[in-house]
């Protein structure tokens, strides 16, 4: 019976309240509206995003009341009506009854906060064991047809009620769209900064084409952390910890409870250090690849920043390491963007002794035109003498 399926499921939540077997119920009512959605060809024209998302897809500690959804491209005339259909009657078969109310019907607040380019139904669920007929369910399906530009997409899986796939925003559009939700005024809520935590834990990426698409002028680290500290000082942090309260468990309440603007403002540094760009190290890609994408790796790797002279394999540096492996065509690169000719490493080796020990005998010209300090009675034989006799003769 489709029914002990419910029950089945809802004992794995382990619900120990009313209210958190009711979270329970809806969240296994949203999976199977999402079920439902993904025997039609919803998925192929939008993508499934907001908390739902995070909760169903990856374990996010908040339940969530809504279903929210992008168009992956513009639909300026969707129509909720057939998936509706099909979503009443993947709910009539696990015994939930179901009713569907425009949005604008149910609150003039939540009219009035309606945008020209979102749709939103609100379907009320009364499943048949689990609630009498003065107790319901309500779930919000909220899309928007005219999204900005610049998301990405991927593909996810479900096995409850039975295995289907589904679309989502990628994680950096993700975390992107949670961030312009921050900076809507009209749709504060707590969830949305527990949800934003969230993401910083997890060291998500964002997505700045989205962002600057969105907010109508180019996004960059900088003035992202400079905006959301504005706003972090200027939220009534009271009003949000009420708003988060009734969906997370007495445990995550407690680091609820800490909210404050210095709180944040110490998770918007974690943010920002682990966005900044981290610096390449050319030793590393040296010894770790080799063959035509190495040289490739290397040059775009120091049109990146990347530092030719970084002592990160403990003072083999990037020179030194390229003529000793034979990479000649990498090694003239790092010559010609500036590697230290003269640097010792820690066996005492200078390029031009590597280079004339290994035969590499027209890079070690090259050395020696770009400064390198030619010294035959180099200490410590440091010099192959056999090679050295020979780069003496042809030179």
């Amino acid at each position: 019976m489709n029914i002990s399926i419910i029950e089945s499921r809802l004992k794995k939540f382990g619900s120990s309240t009313k209210q958190q077997e009711k979270h329970a119920l809806r969240e296994i009512a949203q999976e199977i509206a999402l079920s439902g959605l993904a025997r039609t060809d919803f998925f192929k024209h939008v993508a499934f995003i907001g908390g739902s998302c995070l909760r169903i897809v990856y374990g996010l500690k908040r339940f969530s009341e809504d279903l929210d959804f992008w168009t992956i491209n513009p639909i300026p005339d969707f129509e909720w009506e057939h998936y509706l259909r099909v979503v009443e009657e993947e709910f009539r078969a696990y015994a939930f009854h179901m009713s569907i109310q425009d949005q604008e019907s149910v609150s003039s607040r939540k009219r009035a906060l309606l945008k020209q380019a979102e749709i939103k139904k609100l379907l009320i669920l009364t499943h048949a064991r689990k609630f009498t007929q003065d107790e319901t369910l309500q779930i919000k399906f909220e899309i928007d047809t005219n999204p900005p530009l610049g998301s990405g997409v991927e593909l996810k899986n479900l096995d409850f009620p039975y295995p289907f796939a589904f679309t989502t925003l990628d994680q950096q559009s993700l975390f992107s769209s949670k961030i312009l939700a921050l900076f809507d005024q009209k749709k504060e809520k707590g969830r949305h900064w527990f949800d934003f935590l969230w993401y910083i834990s997890q060291k998500w990426p964002v997505n700045y084409q989205l962002l600057s698409q969105a907010r109508m002028h180019e996004v960059d680290l900088a003035l992202l952390q400079s905006e959301l500290a504005e706003l972090i000082q200027s939220r009534n942090w009271s009003a949000l910890k009420a708003d988060i309260k009734p969906f997370i468990t007495p445990e995550e309440q407690e680091t609820v409870d800490l909210w404050s603007p210095q709180f944040f403002l110490g998770h918007l540094e974690a943010l920002v250090e682990y966005l900044q760009p981290k610096s390449i190290s050319l030793a590393n890609l040296i010894a770790e690849m080799k063959g035509k994408q190495l040289y490739k790796q290397i040059e775009q790797a120091i049109v990146s920043g990347a530092q030719v002279n970084d002592d990160t394999r403990g003072g083999h540096r990037p020179l030194q390491m390229a003529l000793a492996k034979g990479y000649s065509d990498v090694a003239e690169l790092l010559i010609e963007q500036g590697a230290d000719p003269n640097f010792r490493d820690r066996s005492g080796l200078t390029p031009l002794q590597t280079a004339v020990n290994h035969g590499h005998f027209d890079l070690a010209r090259l050395l020696i035109q770009k400064g390198a300090i030619f010294d035959r009675n180099a200490p410590n034989l440091a010099f192959d003498q056999h090679q050295l006799y020979r780069f003496l003769m042809i030179t």
